[in-house]
């Protein structure tokens, strides 16, 4: 959308004059924005309701005059639009070229990358960072598509935030990976103090904690884990002692792409010990596994393995 193009429009709804279908555009564009850049005009949700609040407060301590009503009625618009053009210069600015660097990962290895603030973040394959303008100077917002370890340097004026899909990540400074696919995403904390939130929910999490972001049915959930496992696909080998069959399922996914299927649920709880190297073939690591155990792992096709 053209800058010009979004203020012709706001122009005309604080003069009364859009139509109904541009209404339904502003309507839309705004809780787009919303969840797209809250971080940016609002700390959390709260915070835009005390504004909300504060507003409406103003407006009904005015007293009942038509031409006082008509002035608040207008304010109230004006504030709305206000807020709203405000996340619409943001999303241009934010989305012109130029503005961002991306950090892309497309070999078969993890890439690691250091940034300007001095963390450092571990990229899997097939995973991408965006780097917005004016990075630790007015913001440290990343957006993360994939995987990444992330080893955030402590700024607590700066806060570092990572968007994935629709969920946000606020960190000051800790040690932590995140996960995205086309159903959930996982953040798994190692050290520090992590926040995850969206629209509706926040969720805090420390060490041996993973905040689980269901993306069906937009829910944030919390469990314990050992987070240790999360991150072992930086590592080129895996000495994994009793571990077991759900761990071994995230590990799978985070370095060969294949998820695990389990046709009987008993076999998720199962332990096992094995050593694999990154470059092993996923097909010998699987033969390894069914050698020495009563059940077996069987490749299937679209990056399934099949328990039972």
């Amino acid at each position: 959308m053209e800058e010009e193009y979004f203020k012709i429009i706001v122009n005309k709804k604080l003069n009364g004059i859009t139509s109904s279908e541009e209404d339904i555009f502003l309507a839309q564009f705004e809780e787009k924005m919303l969840e797209k850049n809250q971080y940016i005009v609002f700390s959390d949700d709260a915070h835009r309701n005390s504004i909300h609040n504060e507003i409406l407060s103003k407006s009904n301590n005015l007293g009942n005059n038509r031409k006082i009503k008509k002035r608040v009625k207008l304010f109230n618009i004006a504030a709305s639009i206000l807020i709203l053009f405000s996340i619409g210069l943001t999303y241009i600015h934010f989305n012109s070229e130029n503005d961002f660097i991306v950090f892309e990962n497309k070999t078969k290895s993890p890439k690691k990358y250091t940034l300007i603030d001095g963390s450092i973040i571990t990229l899997n394959n097939n995973s991408k960072l965006i780097q917005y303008k004016k990075f630790n100077i007015e913001n440290r917002f990343v957006e993360l598509r994939g995987e990444a370890f992330f080893e955030i340097a402590k700024n607590k004026s700066i806060p570092f935030i990572i968007k994935t899909n629709s969920i946000f990540t606020r960190v000051v400074g800790t040690k932590f990976n995140i996960n995205s696919n086309i159903n959930y995403i996982n953040v798994s904390v190692n050290e520090g103090h992590v926040k995850v939130y969206n629209n509706k929910d926040t969720l805090d999490a420390r060490p041996n904690q993973q905040i689980t972001y269901d993306i069906n049915n937009r829910k944030l959930a919390e469990n314990n884990i050992r987070s240790d496992l999360f991150n072992l696909w930086t590592e080129d080998e895996y000495d994994l002692n009793n571990i077991s069959i759900d761990e071994l399922s995230r590990i799978f996914e985070s370095v060969y792409n294949y998820q695990i299927n389990f046709k009987n649920e008993k076999i998720r709880k199962k332990k096992i010990s094995i050593t694999f190297h990154r470059k092993d073939n996923i097909d010998d690591v699987l033969n390894k596994i069914n050698l020495i155990n009563e059940f077996k792992l069987t490749k299937k096709q679209n990056s399934m393995i099949e328990a039972h």
